[in-house]
């Protein structure tokens, strides 16, 4: 439940480098969860930018299907760090075969017109009719 969820986020730093190894989460049908290797893929691009920064994008290509019996490799690699945000580029691996491409945004927290809709707000409107 839980915790295998939580367990199977996890990933690890290689070394000092920006790349880090994950585990696949046992599934019935032996392929890969392309949702985990998303979150990996998130996890390790959040943990090469400064804190506080809040995802701003995430935009991914699934290219091969991956296997629950062998670890994933993600390398991160810094595409550009601005004043307000920062990009990053992570390729998922097994071996030497590129399972997942994607690409992550960040956004430094700062002031400035809010354009999102309380959903709260929204629920307690009255329907139209």
């Amino acid at each position: 439940a839980m915790p295998d969820v939580v367990n199977a986020l996890r990933i690890d730093r290689v070394a000092d480098c920006d790349a880090f190894t994950g585990r696949a989460l046992r599934t019935p049908h032996g392929r890969l969860f392309g949702g985990q290797t998303l979150a990996q893929s998130l996890m390790a691009a959040a943990q090469t930018t400064a804190s506080g920064n809040r995802v701003h994008s995430l935009q991914a290509s699934f290219i091969l299907p991956g296997s629950i019996d062998h670890d994933i490799l993600f390398e991160v690699e810094k595409v550009r760090d601005g004043r307000s945000f920062q990009t990053r580029s992570v390729k998922a691996r097994q071996g030497n075969r590129v399972l997942c491409l994607s690409q992550v945004s960040f956004h430094k927290p700062e002031p400035g017109y809010e354009m999102q809709v309380s959903l709260r707000s929204l629920l307690a409107a009255p329907l139209p009719t």
